[in-house]
């Protein structure tokens, strides 16, 4: 019995160690089929997914967004060994219509447009619910015409799809209103749709998360990247992830994330949080106490983009790590707390173009409190120089004021340097 029993264990250690071994060749020899095959198996778990892709960053695998000419309905690796993100880790849109779409679009050709693939669908799994995910997601970006544009004309392309189909299943021809009849409107499709701007950054974004579960391709945080690679001690949600390996000794962290969820809970001694961050790397939740909720409770708010410093620890009682919150900023905080010195470039060209005067008409007079180093690096053909301002000037660090620096003077010569 004896022997029976450690024949069976190592024969069960000695598979787990063939199945560890043939995963670690795949993922090291086949970095991007292993990867989607993972993805796929749980694309149903958005936390794991957010996770994956961080991995697929790590590795320098490119994930392309859902693209209905392109997508299965898992994910997929194309020619060039890139991931291309499954349709069906598209929220809300349904298997049994994404397989319609997915089997007309191999059958028949790819999409010309989004008026063609109302016309083709023809049929109802695949309703206005459906696409308006589809368009959310990204996933039409294809078809030509901003998502704003798309969901603006669906309404109207499905009607005359409609139209469209019961004509062709009664055998007439609508000679003069027919989007996709003969004669006059042949040609209708491709100028239909009204050209339309697309949705600022931050709703489109918003959109994808509404529909993807994460933020794909790109990140609120995003805008914030001066301000995140000035934090020396910041950690990615990721990095701080508790598995086996993961132990700390009172060691001060910083993290920067989006607000995911706000969950509040009263106790004797007030109220406190349970906050999801989101970092685009993974999601993490932090409870923040009562003394800590009540001083700084107003900036965590959902959608918002905050940094907390704290003490990261691990409890040796349940080894399990926990992380005690000090302070909570928003980005303008970051700004005023950590910034050494604001750049700003200034070629001899912009003269004429009066920005020195739109410059001098920004500046405010500075409080002790909010005093920080301005300095222009004023440059012509011959020589730039550097000449720091008097300490008594001050510029809005506010979103809405880098906004405006930015767009007088170009992006790239306003630097944040902390």
């Amino acid at each position: 019995m004896l022997a029976s029993g450690l024949c069976c264990s190592n024969s069960h250690s000695a598979a787990y160690a063939l199945v560890a071994f043939q995963t670690a060749w795949l993922k090291a020899h086949h970095p991007a089929a292993f990867m989607a095959a993972v993805m796929s198996a749980d694309m149903d778990n958005t936390e794991k997914v957010v996770t994956l892709l961080d991995d697929c960053r790590q590795l320098n695998l490119q994930v392309l967004p859902p693209d209905i000419n392109r997508s299965e309905y898992q994910f997929t690796v194309d020619d060039k060994n890139r991931i291309i993100y499954g349709l069906g880790a598209v929220k809300g849109a349904g298997e049994a219509a994404l397989s319609v779409l997915v089997e007309e679009r191999n059958k028949n050709g790819a999409f010309q447009s989004l008026a063609d693939l109302c016309k083709r669908s023809g049929t109802q799994k695949v309703n206005r619910r459906v696409l308006e995910t589809l368009i959310k997601s990204g996933a039409f970006d294809s078809l030509g015409g901003t998502r704003r544009a798309m969901l603006e004309f669906l309404p109207e392309a499905m009607r005359m799809a409609e139209q469209y189909n019961r004509n062709q299943g009664t055998g007439q021809t609508d000679l003069f209103g027919g989007l996709f009849g003969g004669g006059v409107a042949e040609s209708t499709p491709e100028t239909a749709m009204p050209v339309r701007e697309e949705f600022p950054e931050k709703e489109r974004l918003r959109l994808e998360k509404e529909t993807l579960g994460l933020y794909l391709t790109g990140h609120p945080l995003d805008e914030y990247k001066e301000e995140i690679a000035g934090l020396g001690s910041r950690k990615k949600l990721a990095d701080i992830a508790e598995d086996e390996a993961t132990k700390y000794r009172r060691e001060a962290v910083t993290l920067a994330g989006l607000v995911s969820s706000v969950r509040t809970q009263h106790t004797d001694k007030g109220k406190r949080a349970f906050v999801q961050l989101d970092d685009n790397t993974a999601y993490y939740e932090v409870m923040i106490f009562t003394d800590t909720f009540a001083q700084f409770g107003h900036l965590l708010e959902k959608e918002a983009c905050v940094v907390l410093e704290g003490t990261l620890d691990t409890d040796q009682r349940t080894g399990k790590t926990r992380l005690k919150v000090e302070k909570v900023h928003n980005m303008q905080s970051v700004r005023e707390n950590f910034l050494r010195k604001l750049l700003l470039k200034v070629d001899v060209s912009q003269v004429p173009q009066g920005v020195l005067e739109k410059l001098r008409q920004c500046l405010q007079p500075a409080t002790a409190a909010g005093a920080f180093p301005i300095a222009v690096e004023y440059r012509n053909a011959e020589a730039q120089s550097e000449l720091r301002l008097a300490g008594s000037w001050t510029l809005s660090l506010d979103d809405a004021g880098l906004r405006d620096l930015r767009q007088m003077l170009g992006k790239e010569n306003v630097s944040l340097v902390f």
